[in-house]
C-alpha cells in the first residue's frame, strides 16, 4: 500500500519518468529538481479541480490536501547511465534521486502554503509547539552568524532539538525522520550556493511555529506508486523496479470471454546493453538488493513505497523470513514479495529457453531419448456415478466411471439441449479430462484447474456435504461435482453395480445402463434418460 489514507479521504497521485532526464548518458538533476517543484504543485491543484462522490471525502481531502509525487523508469534510467542495477552505483544514484524529491517538494509545500496560499486546514491543529523560545535563539544566531560557520549541517541539529523537546508521541513519528533527510538535502545545498540561507531560515520558522504566518501547504508529498499502467503507456520500466525481462510474454484481457498473449521485446534490449551486462531482470536482483533499494528511498518517502521482491519457484520460507527481518531492522513498513508460480495466471512470464533433449551417446552414435505417455485402454465395462446439479444453462449431468483400484478413469459431462453450444463444449471438456484421466494425470490437479472459473452467470450449488457453495460457470460447477461424486465413491464402499435402482431423485444414481454407450441412465420427468449420449427410450 503506497498512500495510507486517512478516513474518507481520497489518493492523489503523480509519477515522474526519470528517462526523460537522460541526455547522452548524463542525468539533468537541475530540470529534475524544477520538476518535483512543478509535481507538488499540479497534484495540489488537483484537489481543488475534482468533483468528489461524497462531501465528508471533499472536506476531509481538503482539509489535510495529501499529494503523493513518486517516480517511474528507475530501471531504464541506470540502463541510460550505463549502470548496474543493484550495484553500488546505482544505489547511490537511487538516494539522491530520493533526497532531491524530499527536499524540493518539502521546499515547494512551504511556498504555495506560505507565499502562494494557505496552508492546509489542519496544519496549525495538529501539534502546539509553541514556547520554544530557545530554538528561535539558536536559529536566530545561526541566521546572522554564517561567517563563523563552516558546516551548514548545525542546522540539523536544529531540529534534533526540536525532535527532543517535543512531545514524544511527536518525537517518535516517522514524519520527523524524513523531515530532518528533507532539511538535511537543502542545508547541503545551501553550503553548495545553491539555495539562499534566508529561505533555508524562513522554512525552519515555519516548521517550528515561530512564524504562526506560515505553513506547508500539503501533509503528504511523496508517494512510490507502482505506474503498472502509465509506465506502460510511456513505455518505461515501473516504479523503482527493475525490469522484469527483455523480451517475455503478457496475458491481455480482450474481453470479459478472451485473453491472449501477446510477445513483447524491451526497447533497449540489444547487444551493446547486453555485453555491458545492464539488461538485469528482477530475478536476477538478489532477494536483500531488492530490499537495499527500498532503504535507498525509504528515509526520504513521507507516505510508502510499493516495491516488489521477486523470489523463484524454489524460494524457501527462510529465505522469505530474511527478507522480512531486513525490512523490519531498516524501519521499512512494507514489502511485497512474489514467489514466480505461486498463481495459476500471472500478467507477465518470462520466456524460458526451451529444454534441450536428454541424448545418450552410445558407439559414438546419439541417441535421442524421449517420455512417451501411454494411454490407457478403455475395458468394456465400467461402473460409476452420476450426479445432477440446476443450473441457468440446464441441468448439468457428471457421470465418472472408476478403475479397479477406485480411481476416476473417465467422466460423461452434459449440459443443455441437444445440439446447443452448452452441450457441445461440456461434450469436449468431458473427452479432454477423460484422457487427461487415463494418461495418468491425477484428478485433483483437474479440479484445481476449473475451480473457480468465472463465468457469465453464477448460481448456487448444495454439495454432498450439505454447503452451498457459490458457482462461477459450468467447469467450476463440474470441479464440484467431480469432488462430490469422488467422495461419494469413497463413503459408499461398495461397487456400484450393487447400488440399488432408485425410483426418486434424491441422489441421482441409478443402475440403469444405456443400451447405446454402456454409462448409467437417470429418470428425468419419469422417462431414462443417458446423461453422456442422450438416448431415451421416450424420445
Amino acid at each position: 500500500m503506497e498512500q495510507p489514507l486517512s478516513n474518507d479521504t481520497s489518493c492523489n497521485l503523480g509519477s515522474i519518468n526519470l528517462t526523460e532526464f537522460v541526455t547522452n548518458g548524463t542525468f539533468d538533476y537541475s530540470l529534475f529538481r524544477d520538476m518535483v517543484a512543478r509535481g507538488i504543485y499540479y497534484l495540489d491543484l488537483v484537489i481543488d479541480a475534482t468533483s468528489y462522490p461524497l462531501d465528508i471525502i471533499e472536506k476531509k481531502t481538503k482539509a489535510i490536501r495529501p499529494v503523493g509525487l513518486g517516480v517511474m523508469g528507475l530501471a531504464d534510467t541506470a540502463i541510460l547511465l550505463g549502470l548496474k542495477y543493484g550495484s553500488k552505483e546505482f544505489f547511490e544514484f537511487s538516494k539522491t534521486i530520493a533526497s532531491i524529491m524530499a527536499g524540493e517538494s518539502l521546499y515547494m509545500t512551504y511556498l504555495i502554503g506560505s507565499k502562494l496560499k494557505e496552508p492546509f486546514e489542519m496544519w496549525n491543529a495538529t501539534t502546539d509547539m509553541s514556547g520554544e523560545d530557545n530554538v528561535k535563539d539558536l536559529i536566530q544566531t545561526y541566521a546572522y552568524t554564517t561567517e563563523e560557520i563552516k558546516e551548514y549541517s548545525e542546522c540539523i541539529d536544529l531540529l534534533n532539538i526540536f525532535i527532543e523537546r517535543t512531545d514524544k508521541s511527536v518525537a517518535k513519528s516517522d514524519k520527523l525522520w524524513t523531515l530532518k533527510n528533507a532539511l538535511e538535502y537543502l542545508v547541503n545545498l545551501t553550503y553548495n550556493e545553491k539555495f539562499e540561507v534566508e529561505d533555508l531560515i524562513a522554512l525552519f520558522n515555519c516548521l517550528f511555529y515561530i512564524d504562526s504566518k506560515s505553513g506547508l501547504r500539503n501533509s503528504r508529498r511523496l508517494s512510490i506508486a507502482p505506474t503498472g499502467t502509465i509506465s506502460l503507456i510511456l513505455n518505461t520500466s515501473s516504479s523503482i523496479e527493475p525490469n522484469f525481462a527483455y523480451e517475455w510474454d503478457r496475458l491481455v484481457t480482450i474481453n470479459e470471454k478472451e485473453k491472449r498473449t501477446l510477445k513483447y521485446y524491451h526497447r533497449y534490449n540489444n547487444e551493446e546493453n547486453e555485453n555491458n551486462g545492464l539488461l538485469i531482470s528482477a530475478h536476477e536482483v538478489a532477494p536483500l538488493e531488492h530490499v537495499e533499494v527500498v532503504k535507498c528511498f525509504a528515509p526520504y518517502i513521507d507516505s510508502a513505497i510499493s516495491k516488489t521482491v521477486n523470489l523463484p519457484f524454489e524460494a524457501t520460507v527462510d529465505q522469505v523470513k530474511e527478507v522480512y527481518e531486513e525490512c523490519y531492522k531498516n524501519k521499512i513498513k512494507g514489502i511485497t514479495i512474489y514467489r514466480d508460480g505461486s498463481r495459476s495466471e500471472q500478467p507477465l512470464q518470462k520466456k524460458e529457453e526451451k529444454k534441450k533433449e536428454v541424448k545418450t551417446i552410445i558407439n559414438e552414435e546419439p541417441i535421442t531419448v524421449k517420455t512417451v505417455v501411454k494411454v490407457k485402454d478403455r475395458p468394456q465395462f465400467m461402473a460409476g456415478v452420476t450426479t445432477k446439479s440446476d443450473s441457468p444453462f440446464g441441468s448439468i449431468y457428471v457421470t465418472s466411471n472408476f478403475d479397479n483400484d477406485g480411481m476416476p478413469f473417465e467422466i460423461f459431462v452434459s449440459a443443455g439441449k441437444s445440439g446447443s453450444i452448452s452441450k457441445s463444449i461440456t461434450e469436449a471438456l468431458s473427452r479432454v479430462i477423460s484422457l487427461a484421466l487415463r494418461a495418468g494425470v491425477n484428478i485433483d490437479d483437474i479440479i484445481k484447474t476449473m475451480n473457480n472459473i468465472s463465468g457469465s452467470e453464477a448460481w448456487v450449488y448444495d454439495s454432498l456435504d450439505g454447503k452451498e457453495l457459490i458457482v462461477r460457470s459450468i467447469p467450476d460447477a463440474i470441479s464440484k461435482m467431480l469432488k462430490d461424486l469422488i467422495d461419494y465413491h469413497k463413503l459408499e464402499g461398495i461397487e456400484i453395480k450393487k447400488l440399488p435402482v432408485k425410483t426418486d431423485n434424491t441422489n441421482n444414481h441409478y443402475d440403469i445402463i444405456c443400451p447405446e454407450c454402456g454409462n448409467q441412465m437417470v429418470m428425468i420427468s419419469g422417462c431414462k434418460c443417458c446423461a453422456s449420449c442422450g438416448f431415451s427410450p421416450c424420445k
